[in-house]
């Protein structure tokens, strides 16, 4: 019998790897994290999105090794690069990353234990809608980090029952957002 030659289309890039991460109550730890792929040009910033802790749950990723790899039609992989990829990177960024990653440990500790209260959730609302308006469209770009983030998850599958609703709406939000090509600059 003769070899055969066959041409395969090259449909995304999958990605996998381990993340070094800092553990709630204190200690590192190293996790393998749940594999994502995607659709469209390969760029770090596509790796960075993808990072995770495996479902494990952690106070915070320092660093990742990921692997690339170009993803084919019939679903073969073939090894394209293995990155470090060190988060943040600069003291300017490690410590608007601490901040940021503090406040949002306490919201979400405040909205787990008051989710369920309407009084919480429109006192809440009601402080932001009585902030200076400069102040509120920060809020806002904050927000439509997540909104983003949210959507790139359901991109690479990384949601479960829990957040599935919150994912597919804000797939929704962004798509609208991106055709009304919409922005939240600071004045």
């Amino acid at each position: 019998m003769s070899m055969k030659t066959i041409t395969l289309k090259q449909v995304g890039w999958y990605f996998e790897g381990e993340a070094v991460i800092n553990m709630w109550g204190g200690g590192q730890g190293s996790v393998c994290m749940t594999p994502w792929q995607t659709t469209g040009e390969f760029s770090e910033k596509e790796m960075v999105y993808g990072i995770n802790d495996g479902q494990f749950g952690c106070e915070s990723i320092d660093s990742a090794i990921v692997q690339a790899y170009r993803l084919y039609e019939t679903g073969y992989k073939e090894f394209e690069e293995r990155n470090l990829i060190m988060m943040p990177k600069t003291p300017a960024q490690l410590l608007a990353a601490q901040e940021g990653a503090k406040l949002a440990q306490e919201f979400c500790r405040k909205v787990n234990s008051m989710s369920t209260s309407e009084e919480f959730t429109s006192a809440f609302a009601n402080a932001v809608l009585n902030e200076h308006r400069t102040l509120q469209q920060g809020v806002m770009r904050g927000i439509y980090k997540l909104i983003e983030g949210w959507a790139k998850a359901g991109e690479l599958k990384h949601y479960d029952a829990r957040n599935e609703a919150t994912v597919h709406f804000c797939q929704n939000i962004k798509t609208l957002a991106e055709k009304d090509n919409v922005h939240f600059p600071f004045i």
